[in-house]
């Protein structure tokens, strides 16, 4: 058990596929905050990076990817997980965070992209992305708020949290509570039932809209 305040060097991933995500450099691990059972990343230099990839979807393939985090800051470029090459080609990565109060996905390249003005808030909040090998969908605390066409090639590379998987500076500052990736674009219940799980569990069950089935209960 991680005490308030003491340093995160692994996290577990709690899939079957093994992917932890450590750091052994100690001013880069980010530290435990016990108020909101959460992972602090203090935007200067924490990261974390996986011990394996299996199971993470690459190419083309269809993926789902669903945060729960909360930005201390509403301006730079900031990115809570990446993953793919680091030779910056167009489309060849996976990354997600912010940059000022727009919320972010990028594939690599403008084409690339999904992203909301004034979405980003120093409140917890749940993104989603879904991508089913054609179109991407950016959902923020369960309404859609951008959609583009694009093929994503993603090639294999670093898994990350807390920066970009390339070599800038663009560290998260804030909390990361869990992330959950699918290598499947989940239906529109699925990915429902996964939003509500996140919502209830981290806080943000008043976020979601009216109409969204887990806003008055959890699943």
């Amino acid at each position: 058990m991680t005490g308030d305040g003491q340093d995160v060097a692994c996290w577990k991933d709690k899939s079957a596929n093994f992917n932890d995500m450590v750091q052994t450099t100690g001013a880069s691990v980010p530290i435990y905050v016990a108020a909101g059972t959460t992972v602090n990343f203090d935007g200067t230099d924490d990261f974390m990076d996986a011990v394996s990839d299996n199971g993470i979807p690459y190419g083309a393939s269809a993926r789902s990817v669903f945060a729960s985090t909360r930005s201390l800051l509403t301006s730079g470029y900031r990115m809570y997980f990446a993953y793919g090459e680091s030779d910056n080609l167009d489309g060849n990565s996976n990354t997600m965070g912010q940059s000022g109060t727009t919320c972010w996905y990028d594939g690599q390249g403008l084409s690339y992209r999904l992203n909301s003005t004034s979405c980003v808030t120093t409140s917890q909040h749940l993104t989603s992305m879904i991508y089913d090998g054609t179109t991407g969908y950016l959902y923020q605390d369960g309404s859609q708020v951008d959609t583009n066409t694009f093929t994503l090639d993603t090639t294999v590379g670093v898994v990350r949290l807390g920066n970009q998987n390339r070599a800038v500076s663009e560290y998260w500052d804030g909390d990361i509570s869990e992330i959950l990736l699918y290598d499947a674009d989940l239906t529109p219940t699925e990915q429902q039932k996964v939003e509500g799980y996140l919502a209830c569990k981290w806080g943000t069950q008043g976020a979601l809209p009216g109409g969204h089935p887990y806003a008055t209960y959890c699943p």
